[in-house]
């Protein structure tokens, strides 16, 4: 298995819920834009990270790979790692 990276935008909550009005958008999605067409659904749960100014790498977002593949149609989206942190402190983390 070869692990592929690819660089993602974090588009603004509200673009997100303005392009797809008819889907529930809640704070626990993260949209990103991409010229990748690579993130599909077949993808769920692979990471999103962030690279901080002093170099490191968090985890921001878990892919959900719910509506379609990133093209210039679609976007990605990622449960919002923030939103759900007590749960997983709660229910996952051990």
């Amino acid at each position: 298995m070869t692990i592929v990276f690819y660089q993602v935008t974090i588009m603004p909550h509200e673009d997100c819920v303005s392009r797809y009005g008819g889907y529930v958008v809640t704070d626990r999605i993260l949209c990103t834009i991409s010229s990748s067409d690579r993130l599909c659904r077949a993808d769920p749960g692979g990471p999103l990270v962030v690279r901080s100014q002093d170099g490191s790498y968090s985890l921001a977002g878990i892919s959900t790979g719910g509506m379609g593949c990133h093209s210039r149609d679609h976007v990605g989206t990622f449960t919002n790692i923030t939103a759900v942190h007590d749960w997983l402190t709660n229910y996952v983390i051990v």
